[in-house]
């Protein structure tokens, strides 16, 4: 049985995975925005990645917000390098 302090913390890491997640959703929403016009979410793919968006942006996964960044250098011009996350 998991402990009630085990709970605790995977409840605030949680927390924490959740807030980051939004704010790079909204980071991402707004430099694409910015970059592609307010219509990007269909625009955008179809023009750099030659078809259309497979699932809707609210329903990515927290790894493909990364996908998202190295797909659409144009709209993450000033994002460090560090950033990118290696994925093997």
């Amino acid at each position: 049985m998991i402990a009630e302090q085990e709970v605790k913390l995977m409840k605030a890491a949680y927390g924490i995975l959740y807030e980051v997640e939004n704010c790079l959703r909204t980071y991402i929403k707004n430099n694409m925005e910015d970059c592609y016009g307010i219509h990007w979410f269909h625009y955008a793919p179809r023009i750099v990645l030659k078809r259309p968006p497979s699932k809707s942006f609210e329903d990515l996964l927290f790894s493909d917000y990364e996908t998202y960044c190295r797909n659409y250098p144009k709209a993450f011009r000033n994002l460090p390098s560090k950033f990118y996350i290696i994925i093997y």
